[in-house]
């Protein structure tokens, strides 16, 4: 669990390689927080982003944030340009090569990672050699166990 203090602080507990313990990051300046069942994240209020736990997102960029997510065993950071980075378990989400991470609008995560591009999108998701055209309201959810298109019209 993570907390985010009226003064900016956060304090993370439980346990420890799931993201209870936090002492190797600063999460001072915080301004938000975000946890799943094995990581947890912090978007800091310079823009940047420090992650925790059983994943700590070393080798990727949390520069230029402007909104995070974690779910149950993946994270995803959108970066204020429109792209997106993802890490964590490869089968949940963590792992997102074949997905076209820019032009995202919003993100979330839960069991997968969802991301909504902000305009029209050709995508082919390199796992079930998929190709779909989306609206600029379309949602993809990449996971390496189901690719999953949802179309809102």
């Amino acid at each position: 669990c993570v907390a985010r203090r009226n003064d900016g602080t956060a304090v993370a507990w439980g346990n420890n390689q799931n993201g209870g313990d936090a002492s190797d990051v600063d999460l001072t300046d915080v301004a938000d927080i975000s946890c799943g069942s094995t990581m947890c994240v912090a978007r800091k209020n310079d823009s940047t982003a420090v992650a925790w736990g059983w994943f700590n997102a070393t080798g990727v960029d949390l520069t230029d944030i402007a909104d995070i997510s974690c779910g149950v065993y993946a994270c995803v950071a959108r970066k204020s340009d429109g792209t997106a980075v993802a890490w964590g378990f490869d089968c949940r989400g963590g792992d997102a090569p074949d997905v076209d991470l820019t032009d995202v609008a919003d993100i979330s995560c839960a069991l997968v990672c969802v991301a909504r591009y902000s305009s029209p999108k050709t995508i082919s998701d390199g796992l079930s050699d998929m190709s779909n055209a989306f609206s600029d309201s379309s949602l993809f959810v990449a996971s390496t166990l189901a690719a999953i298109l949802f179309l809102f019209q």
